[in-house]
């Protein structure tokens, strides 16, 4: 141990007579008050107890040591040196705000060190900042990136970072050579590292993002290895600082590497001969924790599980492209597992559900392609191409009439709803929820998930809603939210209330609409839902249309803005009533005043948006009508209210196809409507049909 010869010879003492030299050293120092630095301490870490008998012997001395682990020893007070201060790369900053950044500083002054014409500028400023934040904020990672602009500009050496230890080479001349290259520095504590901890931190090279304590004892402990080895390894790389670990009230620890760390430790994996063994074992636990993750976001754990996904949505990631190459019925069962996930994730959902599919291929066990079907269903009519929704949830009730799978054909069937409702063919979303609804009511219990009973009630509710049976739609919701309440699950009661408060709002009782979004927003806003917060905010929106329509405009604006960010379009239906509640408040303000709110709404954060719309009440209360639409005339022959609908518009001369586009709904459902109406009232034509409704007043 050289550690305290080089002590005595720095500080020139002399040896005396066979003296031990850590004798000699504490009589030396014994009466003065020192400050004694010993840097990099992690190479000779087995000299603690030297510095500990120093540190009792020495009343008056301190002792400042640099390391990248601790020392272990009683009085011991550590002071971490976190990576350098990093820009937020969602928050777009001129080079003026980025120079406030460390990380940003230090890549600049290197970058002028070996180029002396070095600007941070608009042109480069976004580059710079997103260079330094994947290298972690370490210096010296930051200070090999900067010495290559004397090649490289910012934009291009940032296209090469994917293998930035191969880039991030060259030192200066007088550093050590473990600072020449960052593969250096990080081979230099690698090899510092015993066995055991070396595998460990290779194998924790296969997650992305960090990971739970859970996943790391199913990935990378071993058989063999005894109980416990595992935590200890855990303690050593962290107070090693190649690990962090990373703790939030109420949940369970989280450890993740610095992501240039993580390539290193990768590699390491790769050339071990085990990367193909753990990457197995990876994606088998994270296809394990979606089929998990499933039930449970539907309930009050909901919020529980959808953090714990978000977290681990790179390793999800990870594992479904691993069974894309090995495992397609895996990646079909994750991915599939995933739906109810993937509605914050619209485009990335679908993406993988669509692929999980091609993956999978058609002999796939049948229950796993139905709700691949169905989830892929969902999204793409969420996203406006209600053509592929219903394809795709068409196959998926095919496969199941096939299988007899009557719980898949309760799925299939309510994804064929959904459909429709985005097409805005109401009556045909109506008959297909209504055979999802005998067919869950014919299932015992145990043979359906209660919270798909309770989404084939939301489906019956709101499609009894759009065709204006407000008695039916308001028995059936409630019953639904009876079923979610039960279930503790705030998407449904959230759905259900905001549904509840459109069959209010169209009976002209504004008041409980209003306290009903109200809820319903609190209920959406609290779980971080994007999806429903968008829905709820044109509910008020329209209702502050008479009294304040400047927020009328600001929150429908708001709520278009994050529509187009995350990729959804609303039905034909919801889109309808917001043009109609915007050309109200247009007419009411004016062009000027109107599209000064409009563009005050667009830049509105969601967060503020949300607050102004739990501010919009209703003052003055209209009469509650309970029966249907107080605006429909008296029923007339027998004809159901969308019939009379459909006469009046006859009535009105439009043609076919126009009908059906005023009423959001097929021309093969126009015609359809009209055969039934000469059939109930006994007519043959379209002209005697227009007849009986001038002579009724319908015209």
């Amino acid at each position: 141990m050289l550690v305290v010869p080089t002590i005595i010879r720095t500080l020139g003492i002399k040896e005396a007579g066979g003296r031990p030299l850590l004798e000699l050293l504490k009589a030396y120092l014994s009466d003065k008050q020192l400050l004694l630095l010993l840097d990099n301490f992690e190479h000779v870490a087995e000299a603690a107890s030297a510095v500990m008998e120093l540190l009792t012997a020495c009343p008056d001395l301190e002792v400042l040591v640099t390391s990248r682990e601790r020392l272990h020893l009683s009085g011991e007070h550590e002071y971490p040196v976190p990576p350098l201060g990093l820009p937020d790369l969602d928050q777009a900053a001129s080079p003026d705000a980025l120079s406030r950044y460390d990380a940003v500083v230090l890549f600049v002054e290197r970058a002028r060190a070996v180029n002396p014409d070095f600007r941070l500028d608009e042109a480069n400023a976004a580059a710079v900042a997103e260079i330094c934040v994947r290298l972690d904020g370490l210096p010296l990672a930051i200070k090999l990136a900067a010495a290559r602009t004397k090649l490289f500009s910012p934009q291009a050496m940032l296209q090469r970072l994917h293998q930035r230890l191969e880039v991030l080479v060259g030192g200066a001349r007088d550093a050590p050579g473990r600072q020449k290259t960052l593969r250096a520095t990080l081979e230099w504590s690698y090899e510092l590292l015993s066995e055991p901890e070396r595998r460990l931190f290779r194998r924790l090279g296969v997650f992305a993002g960090g990971c739970s304590l859970e996943a790391a004892e199913a990935v990378c402990s071993m058989p063999e290895e005894p109980e416990g080895k595992l935590l200890e390894d855990l303690e050593a790389l962290i107070d090693k600082n190649l690990l962090r670990q990373e703790e939030e009230t109420g949940r369970e620890p989280r450890f993740s590497m610095l992501e240039t760390i993580r390539e290193y430790a990768a590699q390491r994996l790769a050339a071990s001969g085990e990367d193909e063994a753990v990457r197995a074992r990876h994606a088998a636990f994270f296809a394990a924790l979606g089929v998990r993750a499933e039930p449970a976001l539907f309930g009050p754990e909901k919020g529980t599980w959808g953090h714990r996904l978000e977290a681990d949505r790179d390793n999800l990631r990870k594992a479904l492209a691993w069974g894309e190459q090995h495992d397609p019925e895996l990646m079909l069962r994750l991915a599939s597992a995933l739906w109810r996930f993937w509605w914050a994730h619209l485009t990335e959902g679908r993406a993988w559900l669509e692929r999980a599919l091609v993956a999978g291929g058609r002999d796939a066990p049948a229950p796993l392609r139905v709700k691949a079907l169905g989830g892929a269903s969902i999204l793409a009519s969420m996203q406006g191409e209600v053509g592929r929704g219903e394809a795709l949830a068409r196959e998926a009730v095919d496969l199941v009439e096939q299988s007899g799978d009557h719980r898949g054909r309760v799925w299939g069937l309510l994804m064929l709803s959904f459909a429709d409702r985005c097409r805005g063919d109401h009556e045909a979303a109506l008959a297909h929820t209504e055979a999802a609804v005998a067919q869950a009511r014919a299932l015992e219990d145990d043979e359906l998930p209660p919270f798909l009973r309770a989404l084939a009630l939301n489906r019956l509710g709101h499609e009894a809603y759009e065709l204006g049976n407000w008695s039916r739609a308001e028995a059936v919701l409630q019953e639904a939210l009876q079923r979610w309440r039960r279930l503790g699950d705030p998407w449904g009661i959230g759905v259900v209330l905001g549904k509840l408060a459109d069959v209010a709002q169209a009976r002209g009782d504004d008041a409980r609409a209003a306290t009903l979004y109200r809820e319903s927003l609190g209920f959406w806003w609290g779980q971080d839902s994007q999806l429903g917060t968008v829905e709820i905010l044109t509910g008020l929106a329209r209702l502050a249309v008479k009294g304040r329509p400047e927020t009328a405009v600001r929150l429908i604006a708001a709520a278009e803005a994050v529509q187009r960010r995350i990729g959804l379009t609303l039905a034909p239906a919801l889109r309808a009533k917001n043009e109609r509640a915007l050309a109200a408040a247009r007419a009411g303000l004016g062009e000027e005043a109107f599209a000064s709110a409009w563009a005050a709404g667009k830049d509105l954060p969601l967060e503020q948006a949300v607050a102004e719309a739990q501010s919009v009440t209703v003052d003055r209360r209209r009469p509650a009508q309970t029966g249907e639409d107080p605006r429909r005339p008296a029923a007339v022959g027998g004809l159901s209210p969308r019939e009379l609908d459909v006469l009046k518009l006859v009535a009105a001369g439009l043609t076919n196809a126009q009908v059906a586009e005023r009423l959001f709904i097929s021309p093969r459902t126009v015609n359809a409507h009209l055969n039934s109406i000469y059939g109930k009232l006994g007519l043959g034509s379209r002209s005697a049909a227009v007849r009986f409704a001038v002579e009724h007043d319908l015209a």
